[in-house]
This record gives structure tokens, C-alpha cells and sequence, in this order.
């Protein structure tokens, strides 16, 4: 019986091939359906580092981390079925132990007869894409959650409030349990405990004052200098035995300063994580510096609001002491009505009467206004005369005095008006002023 000869295409084609599956940057692989290496090519030394020698014959688990056992025989179920899988991300393992991350397309092979007999594989080493999308990711987040924080700190008006708002936002996603805020006393040789979460109220009474020279807390402050910690629970150094006790793993303190001036210390600490990585204590840097711009922002919204009121305060005494001689400037213009001296005269007394009038509603404006927001005024203590009191005062009611057709006797002191009877200019009035 004679046998075909061999096709020389065939054979290019198959040589053809093989130096494609030899020179590829990807890992080309076949497999039994029991999951043994049947073929291992270049690629696939250069990004799992087993040779050919060492890779075939073995089970495929060889590169498959022990968590992911299960998810190999789900893929080897699929292709028993006939089914195709592509673009499969997943974790493999190299012989240095390194993992990486790959994306395979994984086909059933067929013999003669159609039956499927194997797999070949294609992995792709993704793991510097990967890197770079979760680095993407990442700085994506953080630039959320810095315009989220930057939004709170701004809006907040109160301290308190502003701390809780912005560890709400941020404790999610830096695996955060507790934040203290320390502000120095009055004396500034300790540091009080402001504002807080995380903590019970027995924690919190045990912290709410710190020495600057013992805990972390005042060592922050006194230094001006930002205090990480890891792995707190190992430590032995006692400036972290606070820290210990609350159970923190990890923990930052870092001093807020602003001018040379120490505003106080803001600690984020985990009780899940025994570090926080390089970016983390960055965004922490970076949310401490905005806390202290809020602060300062909110003392100088203090100190303007006091401004404010001490000119309103300011306003409100000048509205006062301005309207006071009003009033007998007023009656010393009727005195000058009930005279006769001619049409000059009544031209200037008409003029000024005119002028007294804008004046007057011009300051009761002023009065009105300031009264809106006046707070305490502060009282500048002289000594005085008592009959130049008293003459000022009844100079000052003696047109309301008059215009109620009352008497005004004040004795044992001589003051104008007062103990006299004035008789009016004019020849058909009667009264006595």
C-alpha cells in the first residue's frame, strides 16, 4: 500500500508557523485537557522565566497561584464544552515568585477527527498596563477627594463641624478610624483636644490634654514636623503609647502652622493597616495643609467680623453724640423765629433751619443702620463736672421740655434754663419758656 507524499507547502507552512509562535513577545502555550504543558515557546520563558525543558510535561498550576487553583479548572471546563476565552485578565506567578498580571486567550485544540484534545493559550504580561491604569485610578480619586475636602474646608464655618465633615469624606478610602484635633492652650505649653471621631468618651477625656514633651502628639507641635508611624502595635517607643492604647496600627500626626504660628496638630490613624503608602501620606500632607488655610481663614473671619462690629459700635456712639446738640440748636432757632430783625435774618435763620433738618435725617439714618449690628459698646471712664452733665442734659431735653408746656426746676447747682423762667419774645404768646 503506497503512501502520500509529504507536501513541501504543508511543511513551509508549518515551519512558517512555528517561527511565529517561536519569536512572539507573548506567552504560547498548549495544554492537555488534564492541564499538562505540551509546548512552551519563547515568550513564554521570557515572562514566567521557566525554560522549555523545565515547563513541559508539568501541570499548568506551575505558574498559578494556589488562590486561583479553581479559576484553572473553570477554564478547562469551558474548553472541554468547545468554548473560546479572550482578554482574560488574571494573576500569574514566575518562578522568581514575582506575580504579575496577564490576559489570556485561551482556544480548544482539535485532532483530525474534531475532537478537542487540548488548549492552546496566549498570555499577554499586562502588569505595567495595569500598574499605570490603577495609578490613573488613583490619582483620579485623590483629585476627588482633594476638590471634595478643599469644598467642605471652605464652606464650613465652624471648626467642628468642618473636622467631622472632612474625616467623613476621606475615612473610606484611606481605611481611616479615628482623627484627633489638638489646639495649644491659652499658655501654649499644652495641647488641648478639640475635635475628634473614632474614639470613645473615656478615650477622649484621657487625651483631652497633652504634654508638648511626652506624646507624639506634643513632640509634632513642638517640633513643627510631621510624625509617621507604622506598625504601632510593635513599638516600643513611648510617645506612641497613646496610640497603642487606641488600638492604631498606623498613624500620622502632622503640626498645623501658619506664619510661625502653631494652630494645633491633626492625627488620622487606621486600626486595619499598618502603614499607609508614599501617595496616601502625601494626600494626608495635603489635606493637613488645606485644614490649616480653613483655620487661618476662619481667624481672620473672626477678627473681620470684630472689626466689623466695633465699627458698628463705633458708628452707632457717633450717630449718638452727633444728634445730641441737634436738639438745642433746634430751640435756639425757634428763639431766633420769634424775634423780628428783618428779611436778611430770616433768610439765614431759614437756611439754617433748612440744613439743621437734612442733618437731622441724615444721622437718624446712620443711627438706624448701626443699630442693626451693634453689639457692647466700650465705656471710656473721665471724670467730669456734674453741672457740666447736667447742663447738657437739659439742654438736650429742653426742646421736648418746652414743647409739653413743662417746667424744669433743678436746685443747689446754677444752670442756665434751670430755676428760671424764661418769658417767650413773642407779644401775643403768654407762656413762660
Amino acid at each position: 500500500m503506497s503512501q502520500t507524499p509529504p507536501d513541501p507547502e504543508d511543511d513551509r507552512a508549518r515551519a512558517l508557523l512555528a517561527a511565529i509562535v517561536e519569536s512572539s513577545e507573548d506567552a504560547i502555550v498548549s495544554k492537555s485537557l488534564d492541564g499538562t504543558i505540551r509546548s512552551w515557546n519563547r515568550g513564554a520563558e521570557r515572562i514566567f522565566g521557566y525554560t522549555a525543558d523545565q515547563a513541559i510535561g508539568r501541570h499548568i498550576t506551575l505558574i498559578i497561584p494556589p488562590e486561583r487553583h479553581s479559576e484553572e479548572a473553570a477554564i478547562l471546563a469551558r474548553i472541554s464544552r468547545g468554548q473560546r476565552i479572550e482578554h482574560f485578565e488574571t494573576v500569574r506567578r514566575t518562578r522568581e515568585g514575582r506575580l504579575i498580571t496577564v490576559s489570556l486567550t485561551v482556544s480548544p485544540v482539535r485532532d483530525d477527527a474534531g475532537r478537542i484534545t487540548g488548549a492552546s493559550k496566549i498570555a499577554r504580561d499586562v502588569t505595567a498596563r495595569r500598574f499605570a491604569d490603577d495609578m490613573l485610578r488613583k490619582q483620579s480619586q485623590t483629585l476627588r477627594l482633594l476638590w471634595e475636602s478643599a469644598a467642605v474646608l471652605l464652606t464650613a464655618q465652624e471648626s467642628v463641624a468642618m473636622m467631622q465633615a472632612l474625616f467623613t469624606r476621606i475615612a473610606p478610602h484611606l481605611a481611616l478610624d479615628a482623627y484627633m484635633y489638638f489646639s495649644p492652650t491659652g499658655t501654649g505649653d499644652a495641647l488641648e483636644l478639640r475635635s475628634y471621631a473614632g474614639l470613645s468618651e473615656e478615650q477622649a477625656s484621657r487625651l483631652a490634654r497633652s504634654d508638648l514633651s511626652r506624646s507624639a502628639y506634643g513632640i509634632a507641635a513642638a517640633r513643627r514636623e510631621r510624625i509617621v508611624a507604622p506598625h504601632i502595635q510593635e513599638s516600643r517607643d513611648p510617645m506612641f503609647e497613646p496610640a497603642r492604647r487606641l488600638g492604631l496600627r498606623a498613624c500620622v500626626w502632622s503640626p498645623l502652622v501658619a506664619e510661625g504660628r502653631l494652630l494645633g496638630v491633626l492625627t488620622f490613624g487606621s486600626c486595619r493597616r499598618d502603614a499607609f503608602e508614599q501617595g496616601e501620606l502625601e494626600f494626608l500632607q495635603t489635606i493637613s495643609h488645606y485644614v490649616t488655610v480653613a483655620c487661618e481663614r476662619a481667624r481672620l473671619l473672626r477678627e473681620l467680623r470684630d472689626t466689623d462690629r466695633r465699627k458698628d459700635e463705633f458708628l452707632a456712639t457717633l450717630a449718638h453724640e452727633l444728634r445730641n446738640p441737634l436738639a438745642p440748636i433746634r430751640n435756639a432757632l425757634q428763639i431766633m423765629a420769634l424775634s423780628d430783625e428783618g428779611a436778611a435774618f430770616e433768610h439765614a435763620r431759614s437756611m439754617m433751619e433748612r440744613q439743621l433738618g437734612q442733618m437731622v435725617r441724615l444721622i437718624d439714618d446712620l443711627l438706624d443702620v448701626s443699630r442693626i449690628t451693634v453689639g457692647k459698646l466700650a465705656l471710656r471712664k473721665e471724670r467730669v463736672a456734674l453741672s457740666s452733665v447736667l447742663e447738657s442734659a437739659v439742654e438736650t431735653a429742653r426742646p421736648l421740655i418746652d414743647a409739653s408746656g413743662h417746667v424744669l426746676h433743678v436746685g443747689g447747682i446754677a444752670i442756665p434754663y434751670a430755676s428760671t423762667r424764661i418769658p417767650c419774645a413773642s407779644p401775643r404768646c403768654s407762656r413762660t419758656c
